[in-house]
């Protein structure tokens, strides 16, 4: 959400047409942007809009100007440093309109044996600053995926906000590149009104529920996945058929979340035919569509739900050096949750004392729910 010369402006809710006609007014109007992300000292970051060497106006944030009023963007802001800072690490490029350019082409130096376990698997690693045991996905698809359901605010909560999914990853998409292809013309978001087109669509994204995955009657070397529509999880939309080898090696958590996204992405072999590559299965709630790592956030996110809280979700990036929390509760006090799944295992008991000594430290407000018991009180 941006504030223009005193009116409010969500410019994710805008078509792109109707986005370039504003930018360029402003651009020719040298308006006053603030970026109503997060207030510091009282203020709002500034942004302008400027010409990139392609002629593409696009927003940027005015560094020097804001360090001088000691202004920040929030954590998860699109121009926040720590933002552009996550996006790099996790191999991630953000282009000139905002848009993501991401590339799954295998290194070099990684043989075959480790292409699949990266994208099987995740790893534990533990935080040299705080011992914070945390995930680490290996899979540049699933990074790519990720962090783009956070810049376009899936992750956020808001009980008076509608969700419109796919027309968000529409709009932050239709520009987007994987290995420098543009999306545009080879993406299908599932919806009821559109076809899958076998020998067009490379880039496939919709809801699933791995509870209703089968074998192909036909051909045993198939798998049939549901695939469900982005605007209503609950309208089925076709069967997709893919290589039963590639679904078992998809990437996905050792969660008990069976309902959630299906990415798949297909190259051409030498004959020029379709064939997926690569499918990532990312489970989210039903209801929200906001991805968890487990069964236990699933039960949490839909309490705060019930309670008609407001929250973030953080997925693949740290709020503040090395912590990034299960929820965040956007009151006053943005209230940290902690949903503590393993207490019973004795490095995971001594990683949350650290990192409940270091809210303490840093004065943020902790919920801790022990999953061995009920659900603690949130106000």
């Amino acid at each position: 959400m941006w504030r223009v010369n005193g009116e409010k402006i969500d410019v994710t809710e805008i078509n792109i047409e109707s986005r370039e006609k504003l930018f360029k007014n402003w651009y020719k109007s040298s308006a006053e942007i603030e970026c109503l992300c997060e207030k510091t000292n009282g203020k709002y970051p500034l942004l302008k809009i400027r010409k990139s060497v392609n002629n593409l106006l696009h927003p940027y944030s005015i560094g020097s100007t804001n360090r001088k009023r000691g202004t920040e963007h929030a954590w998860d802001c699109y121009h926040s440093t720590r933002s552009r800072k996550a996006q790099k690490s996790l191999g991630i490029k953000i282009l000139e309109d905002g848009s993501l350019s991401v590339n799954l082409k295998r290194k070099k130096n990684e043989s075959p044996r480790g292409k699949r376990e990266s994208l099987i698997h995740t790893s534990i690693k533990t935080s040299p600053t705080t011992k914070r045991a945390s995930l680490t996905r290996k899979s540049s698809l699933r990074n790519f995926i990720l962090f783009l359901l956070q810049q376009i605010k899936v992750h956020e909560y808001k009980s008076e906000r509608p969700r419109d999914i796919r027309g968000r990853l529409y709009y932050r998409l239709v520009n987007s590149k994987i290995n420098n292809q543009k999306l545009k013309d080879i993406m299908l978001l599932s919806h009821t009104g559109y076809r899958y087109n076998y020998k067009k669509h490379q880039f496939i994204i919709g809801f699933t529920n791995l509870a209703e995955v089968r074998q192909n009657d036909e051909y045993s070397w198939l798998t049939e996945i549901p695939i469900y529509s982005l605007s209503d999880p609950t309208r089925f939309v076709y069967k997709q058929k893919v290589r039963k080898e590639v679904y078992n090696n998809m990437s996905k958590l050792r969660a008990d979340v069976t309902f959630g996204y299906i990415v798949i992405w297909r190259e051409k072999d030498h004959q020029g035919k379709l064939h997926e590559k690569e499918i990532v299965f990312i489970e989210s709630e039903r209801e929200t569509m906001i991805p968890v790592e487990s069964s236990f956030e699933e039960i949490m996110l839909k309490k705060l739900v019930s309670l008609k809280k407001d929250f973030q979700k953080p997925l693949v990036m740290d709020i503040d050096e090395d912590i990034r929390p299960d929820f965040i509760l956007l009151n006053k006090d943005k209230t940290v949750i902690e949903v503590a799944g393993m207490m019973d295992k004795e490095d995971y008991f001594a990683n949350m004392e650290r990192k409940q000594e270091y809210y303490r430290k840093k004065g943020i407000p902790l919920i801790l729910w022990d999953t061995r018991a009920p659900i603690p009180p949130i106000d």
